[in-house]
């Protein structure tokens, strides 16, 4: 996993396919999940040392593992009728 400047130290949020279950691949490896997603995507979220981020690596269910990172919004867009979206 490549780490850049905005990362998170140590925290990543581990990406499954189609049809993976969160909860049981974090208890598999051993992860403890901050946040658990499963709308938008189905995944988790929280801190993995080189041994979870190993044994993750090895699993047919995780489609990615990608660092987490700190996002900030620079300007909000409005509207026609003036309310921002």
């Amino acid at each position: 996993v490549d780490i850049g400047p905005d990362d998170i130290k140590d925290r990543y949020i581990v990406m499954l396919k189609e049809g993976g279950d969160p909860h049981a691949v974090a208890a598999a490896v051993g992860a403890k999940p901050r946040h658990v997603y499963q709308a938008t995507f189905r995944g988790f979220a929280g801190a993995l040392n080189a041994g979870l981020l190993k044994a993750l690596a090895k699993r047919t269910d995780v489609e990615r593992v990608e660092a987490d990172q700190i996002v900030t919004a620079d300007e909000v867009q409005t509207l026609p009728n003036g309310q921002p979206w």
